[in-house]
């Protein structure tokens, strides 16, 4: 009986009837609002303070979400409108969960993303928390909260109150008018932090391994930028009439952040590119018997240069699939451009 008085309070006595002054009396109420907004507001960025501290890559990471995917969330929360806020909040979880693992699954062939997707979209938050704990990105902890959180937002979309009572309120609740009435009490910025920690958790799943791995990062830009030129060092006209004081210099530049960041296969191989550059360019047209093998020495150690970078990058797409190999410039070609030269 005492809910229900309540409920009459709070929805019919307290409040004017009649559609006209119902609207102006809800606006007036949303200006109200506003005022507590502000202090709601106060007391989450204390609160982000506390749990991302700056200047952390956490903090970074949370500003970025909060920008991106949050703005409806926020508003519903400075607006106190937290009914509606716990169903946003847990479907910004879920769509981040959804994205996160749909990147991570091996999908090669254009159909198997249609089947597997068709999948995914049949499973909620309550499915991917599960996959989450066996991945070891969440505990029992997390989803714990992330079922917690679930039950509230199916108890709010489907007016189930005994849901909501049971996991917001003291559980006596029985009338679906008082959902409002339980949501108003709950502090929602504690839900946001976590649900942010959660994030986090995910996005280390779908985090690039370029960012992961500093070495790893190098060697993919000093290897992406060298591939093309190192395909035709030896046959660059400038670089055949070059002075070998510079052209020395030139390699040594060009080859030494390479042998920095290579493993010690690769950098046998490059230094022994580099060696017979040089010995090319000087038998060139001078004994063609030996430039003709050096030739062919120099395109087979481009091949075995190519393949460790990529095993290195551990790239395992097929060899060829996404870039074709370059197509030597022949023999003959570069005694012509030599001959030219001088």
């Amino acid at each position: 009986m005492k809910e229900i008085e309540k409920i009459k309070k709070d929805k019919l006595v307290d409040r004017p009837m009649g559609t006209k002054k119902r609207l102006d009396f809800i606006q007036q109420n949303i200006y109200h609002n506003i005022k507590s907004g502000e202090q709601r507001f106060e007391n989450l960025y204390s609160a982000i303070e506390e749990n991302f501290p700056m200047p952390t890559a956490n903090r970074g990471f949370v500003d970025a979400v909060l920008v991106t995917a949050f703005d409806t969330t926020l508003e519903l929360l400075f607006l106190g409108k937290n009914t509606s806020f716990f169903v946003e909040l847990q479907g910004v979880l879920e769509r981040f969960c959804y994205n996160a693992l749909s990147d991570i699954l091996p999908i090669d062939m254009k159909n198997s993303q249609v089947i597997i997707s068709q999948m995914m979209d049949k499973k909620t938050l309550k499915d991917f928390s599960i996959y989450l704990e066996i991945l070891g990105v969440w505990d029992s902890k997390d989803v714990k909260f992330a079922e917690h959180l679930t039950q509230i937002r199916n108890g709010i979309a489907h007016k189930n109150v005994k849901l909501v009572s049971k996991y917001l309120g003291n559980g006596e609740q029985k009338k679906f008018l008082s959902i409002e009435s339980i949501t108003s009490k709950v502090d929602c910025n504690i839900y946001v932090i976590d649900v942010l920690k959660l994030i986090i958790k995910v996005s280390h799943i779908i985090t690039s391994p370029l960012l992961k791995n500093p070495r790893l990062q190098a060697r993919y830009q000093r290897y992406s930028d060298a591939v093309g030129l190192l395909s035709c060092l030896f046959c660059i006209p400038d670089l055949m009439t070059m002075p070998k004081v510079l052209k020395d210099m030139y390699l040594v530049d060009f080859f030494m952040p390479l042998n920095l960041i290579s493993t010690e296969a690769l950098g046998t191989k490059l230094r022994e590119y580099q060696t017979k550059v040089v010995e090319f360019h000087d038998e060139l047209n001078i004994d063609n018997k030996r430039a003709k093998q050096l030739h062919s020495e120099l395109c087979v150690l481009f091949n075995e240069i190519y393949d460790l970078m990529r095993a290195e990058l551990k790239i395992d797409v097929d060899k060829d699939i996404l870039v074709n190999r370059p197509q030597y410039i022949t023999l003959e070609e570069i005694e012509k451009i030599k001959a030219n030269q001088k």
